[in-house]
């Protein structure tokens, strides 16, 4: 699960908390912000970069790319178009 934690996004197991829980928000064009429900702050790609083990942080909107995400259908499973930084979670 995607959880918010401090400043930073990080992947833990399902614990029920809050921390764990998303708005989304309609941010045009097919995509969406990602509100923590725990802070009110967005998801967002540092620098926008799409370079391997870039940090997904939380910050105030700005409706910048960087805050951008897209859902897409792929064999009917729901997938996000994004970053995988699974690889560099402790």
């Amino acid at each position: 699960f995607i959880s918010s934690q401090n400043n930073n996004v990080e992947l833990h197991s399902g614990n029920g908390t809050n921390n764990q829980l998303w708005v989304l928000e309609d941010a045009g064009g097919g995509y969406v912000y990602l509100k923590s429900k725990i802070n009110g702050l967005y998801m967002t790609v540092e620098n926008a970069s799409t370079a391997n083990g870039t940090n997904v942080l939380m910050m105030v909107k700005n409706m910048s790319t960087a805050q951008k995400f897209m859902f897409i259908s792929y064999e009917e499973k729901r997938i996000y178009k994004g970053l995988d930084v699974s690889e560099h979670q402790e």
